[in-house]
């Protein structure tokens, strides 16, 4: 078996995001309709890719890149570790 390789800490913004994205969860969990479930699961998901984002996430280096507005998902695929 490999040992796992971790940071030592994440950046408090990305703990935060996630313990705001399991709180969402849980209230989705106990919403009665199923688009509030879904609005509420989604908002969830995209917190929780804001915080591997802000983990992992390196800065656009060329001008135009960093001016096109991108979605988290677009985003987050670039962001796995080499």
């Amino acid at each position: 078996m490999h040992p796992v390789l971790r940071r030592a800490t994440a950046p408090p913004a990305a703990l935060d995001l996630l313990a705001q994205a399991r709180a969402g969860l849980e209230e989705a969990a106990v919403l009665e309709t199923p688009n509030e479930r879904y609005a509420r699961a989604h908002l969830a998901a995209l917190r929780t890719a804001a915080a591997v984002l802000a983990a992992r996430g390196r800065p656009e280096t060329s001008p135009r890149a960093r001016a096109r507005i991108r979605s988290a998902w677009e985003v987050l695929p670039r962001s796995r570790p080499s």
